[in-house]
């Protein structure tokens, strides 16, 4: 993913758009959630959220 990264966009943004008018702009926030959404259901995991990543990532990480 990251080798199509735009490198001329300048704000440090991962989920960019790749093509059309707005090519190299972040994706709008209900972007991003649709797609975790929808991604979730054809995984069958059925809703999946942005804000469970972080509680994953939580639980994942050892104490320091």
């Amino acid at each position: 993913m990251t080798t199509e990264y735009p490198q001329q966009a300048g704000h440090g943004m991962l989920l960019v758009q790749l093509q059309g008018p707005d090519h190299g702009q972040p994706w709008a926030p209900a972007v991003a959630r649709g797609m975790l959404h929808r991604a979730g259901y054809r995984a069958g995991l059925g809703a999946v959220r942005p804000h469970a990543f972080r509680h994953s990532f939580a639980s994942a990480v050892p104490n320091a």
